[in-house]
């Protein structure tokens, strides 16, 4: 792990890289609706398999619903390719193996729930991806629940899924159970 400037320098240039695709540091559409939690996953242009990405999806999935304690249905998984010269470290371009991965979460976890997630999301993407630990960056980033729509509805607090799921329109709710059981 990172400590002080050097960690700092390193979240500029995720911030600096970010605007050059064109996302912004916090990303929020100009409707207020950003779906969550969202992962965004940053890689060389063709460096994973379609195999490879619905593997990554499914981990971070997993990884979400059991350590910071969601339903699946509310997790989405994206993929961002970038090309050669389109991301430096340190004044260098970076080596294709780099891998980025950047959550928008609920507020309301626990330091020690953010830990194992960020660790668990390093730990088994790098494993499918083949990344080494130190190739491996993750961020979360939190946001309030009431600053959250997601199918169309205010997103509850950690902890009151169920009791938002029972008050949603009867098709979504059969839907995102679906989704949930999948």
């Amino acid at each position: 792990m990172r400590l002080g400037a050097s960690a700092l320098a390193d979240g500029l240039e995720f911030q600096a890289y970010a605007a050059l695709i064109g996302i912004c540091a916090n990303p929020a559409p100009d409707d207020g609706e950003t779906p969550m939690p969202t992962y965004v996953c940053y890689t060389a242009a063709d460096r994973l398999t379609a195999e490879q990405r619905s593997r990554i999806a499914t981990a971070i999935t997993t990884a979400h619903s059991e350590e910071a304690l969601a339903p699946r249905y509310l997790v989405q998984v994206m993929f961002q390719e970038f090309g050669p010269s389109r991301n430096y470290i340190g004044g260098a371009p970076v080596p294709s193996r780099q891998f980025w991965v950047r959550g928008d979460i609920r507020s309301g976890r626990t330091d020690a729930q953010r830990t194992r997630l960020q660790l668990r999301i390093a730990r088994e993407v790098g494993e499918i991806a083949g990344s080494s630990p130190s190739d491996m960056w993750v961020y979360i980033n939190e946001l309030l629940p009431v600053n959250m729509v997601e199918f169309g509805h205010v997103l509850p607090q950690p902890g009151h899924e169920n009791e938002w799921l029972g008050q949603l329109p009867k098709d979504l709710r059969e839907h995102l159970t679906k989704l949930e059981n999948s």
